[in-house]
């Protein structure tokens, strides 16, 4: 099986043309020509790929279906121990919790959680942490707070991912995810969004490049 020569990793892959023979690709790097490619990005720049031949119908449509999800995380170090604990803001619509490490202490962090485009604006995660930390110190009085070592995680503004995964929309089908992920000659697809039962979660995306490694394995042999 090919693999590449030269510096193109951390590049990114702007075209992949494909035919029984082989895969090109193309990049900032120039073209290598390998024997198999598994595409990994998130569904939104999966759409906007450039593909040669382009995606087959049937995979457009169900790219169209799918849809991803707005997401956001917060971490605010405990400057006291506290117990495990989880309590949802309903008006604010997060939830927030502590948990216990491997040794089966409570870590001295207070994590959170939000979720859809309305409730991570509404928290103001574009000026930084401070505003839903200040939430969070409301909600979790009972917790000794360090907020100046909040930080907040957000995906849908990272140009990368434009979003933290995937969702059914309105129009999806059950058989969407199977249909993105089939492979397309040489073309093996992996990533949450393509795990069915399994997607949005990091199970589903552990699970998915199994799947497609098998795939590659299949159909161009083990390398020697």
């Amino acid at each position: 099986m090919s693999t590449f020569r030269g510096e193109p990793h951390g590049s990114p892959v702007t075209r992949i043309e494909h035919s029984d023979a082989g895969v090109l690709i193309t990049g900032p790097f120039g073209t290598e020509f390998v024997d198999a490619v598994v595409v990994t990005v998130p569904l939104s720049l999966l759409r906007d790929f450039e593909f040669v031949p382009p995606l087959f119908l049937d995979r457009r449509a169900a790219l169209g279906r799918l849809t991803m999800g707005d997401a956001a995380k917060i971490h605010v170090g405990l400057r006291a121990p506290g117990p495990t604990s989880a309590v949802l803001s309903v008006p604010d619509r997060f939830w927030c919790w502590t948990a216990t490490g491997p040794d089966g202490d409570v870590l001295p962090v207070l994590n959170g959680f939000t979720g859809s485009p309305g409730a991570v604006a509404a928290l103001r995660t574009d000026e930084g942490p401070g505003p839903w930390a200040a939430r969070l110190a409301t909600v979790r009085d009972d917790l000794d707070l360090d907020l100046d070592t909040a930080v907040v995680t957000t995906w849908h503004d990272d140009p990368w991912s434009r979003g933290a995964y995937s969702a059914d929309g309105l129009a999806a089908r059950p058989e969407d995810a199977e249909t993105v992920a089939s492979p397309m000659g040489r073309v093996f697809v992996a990533g949450e969004h393509t795990a069915g039962e399994w997607s949005g979660l990091m199970e589903g995306a552990l699970r998915s490049g199994s799947r497609a490694a098998r795939e590659v394995l299949a159909a161009v042999g083990t390398p020697t």
